[in-house]
């Protein structure tokens, strides 16, 4: 996980996402399948490896509403097929792990 209280470390599609203290974590699940009451003698069976997943959090300033407009807005876009908006991801804990284009999933809120 990475920190950062000054300069916005995360852009969407050349979209910069104006965040204070970002907070970037990255995960990745690995799925398996309860294998006990088979014949074979593991607890679990490997189903191979899901989508990356990577949570962002922060703070936009009341001084900045148009950033929560924007993300927002970014959130809750759509593709031309009607499908939900896919979009390159610039950050550097996602180009650590070779993510480089993601979507949103989950919630996006605001306190």
């Amino acid at each position: 996980m990475s920190q950062n209280t000054t300069t916005p470390l995360l852009a969407l599609s050349g979209q910069i996402i104006p965040l204070k203290r970002l907070s970037v974590s990255v995960k990745l699940n690995v799925k398996d399948k309860d294998a006990s009451g088979k014949s074979s003698s593991t607890a679990t069976s490997e189903q191979g490896v899901k989508a990356k997943e990577l949570q962002i959090s922060g703070l936009i300033p009341f001084t900045q509403p148009e950033a929560l407009t924007l993300l927002f807005r970014l959130a809750e876009a759509k593709a031309a097929n009607g499908a939900q908006q896919v979009y390159r991801i610039a950050n550097m804990d996602a180009r650590a792990v070779n993510m480089q284009q993601g979507t949103f999933s989950g919630a996006v809120g605001a306190v």
